[in-house]
């Protein structure tokens, strides 16, 4: 009886230690790490202040020790910078067993004409745990970016009467615009002498200095017969991204090409001085 007895014990003993080796199975036997806190240190190397452009900051937490558990640190951001300025990553894991996760901070060039803005950057919150790491923040300044090219439109649409009729200028007249230095040279610049109404022209790579544009007639059928005559007037618009944007000017009425004009190619008249300096343009109608 008493043998009998002792092997029950000795069964319940087993079986007793069986069941709580189960009970505290807590998914970390294949590893010898201990739950403690590791210390996290942040490297991110965004400049306090930035032109706008398609830029990326990536930034990096490392854990000085791996843990036997995902590390969640939380970031979020604020200023008078919108989503469509930038984006941050909005949650790093460090992966259990692992020391280190990233994340991206990135900056969107755009050509809208905004102020500077500032985005500041906070990295931990009060909800990180199991690590050592205190919150950090960074302010970025975004500078608006000025692009270096001036687009030109010069534009004379628009329909006019005589005869008995109306006709359409751009259907009627062919106006090339060439571009002159203040030496009067023709700089065979020829982008807005292409036959198209409107036509269009870009300055970028010019050195600094005055920049003069002429109309030329080069082709036209409108020849009243009945004394009239008809102006074609032209209007510039000007932008340069990042800075303005569909600036209008008027040709002045004395510069404007007519039907009393010889049709022949050899009526030029200016439209629009442009001053370059740097990447600062200055247009003046004529």
């Amino acid at each position: 009886m008493n043998k009998i007895y002792s092997a029950f014990c000795v069964l319940l003993v087993c079986f007793a230690l069986f069941m709580s080796a189960c009970e505290k199975e807590d998914y970390t036997g294949q590893s010898t790490l201990k739950a403690t806190d590791a210390k996290a240190t942040l490297e991110w190397t965004a400049p306090a202040s930035l032109v706008e452009d398609n830029l990326v900051f990536p930034f990096t937490l490392t854990l000085d020790k791996p843990q036997v558990a995902d590390i969640h640190i939380y970031i979020s951001s604020s200023g008078t910078a919108d989503d469509h300025d930038y984006s941050v990553t909005e949650e790093i894991i460090i992966p259990a067993f692992r020391t280190s996760a990233s994340g991206e901070f990135k900056v969107f060039g755009d050509a809208d004409i905004e102020e500077n803005e500032t985005v500041t950057v906070q990295i931990g919150d009060d909800r990180t745990t199991n690590v050592n790491f205190a919150t950090q923040t960074k302010t970025v300044e975004i500078q608006n970016r000025v692009y270096p090219n001036l687009d030109l439109t010069f534009d004379w649409s628009g329909t006019v009467a005589y005869d008995g009729t109306s006709v359409s200028l751009c259907d009627s007249t062919d106006i090339d615009v060439l571009v002159f230095d203040a030496d009067n040279n023709d700089l065979g610049i020829y982008g807005a002498a292409t036959g198209s109404c409107p036509e269009h022209l870009t300055l970028e790579t010019q050195p600094d200095g005055d920049y003069f544009m002429w109309a030329n007639l080069y082709a036209s059928t409108i020849v009243p017969t009945d004394g009239s005559v008809v102006s074609m007037p032209i209007t510039t618009t000007a932008t340069q991204p990042g800075k303005f944007e569909n600036v209008v000017y008027s040709q002045s009425a004395a510069s404007v090409i007519t039907s009393a004009d010889p049709i022949d190619g050899s009526t030029l008249k200016p439209v629009v001085k442009v001053t370059k300096s740097g990447s600062t343009y200055t247009i003046t109608p004529l």
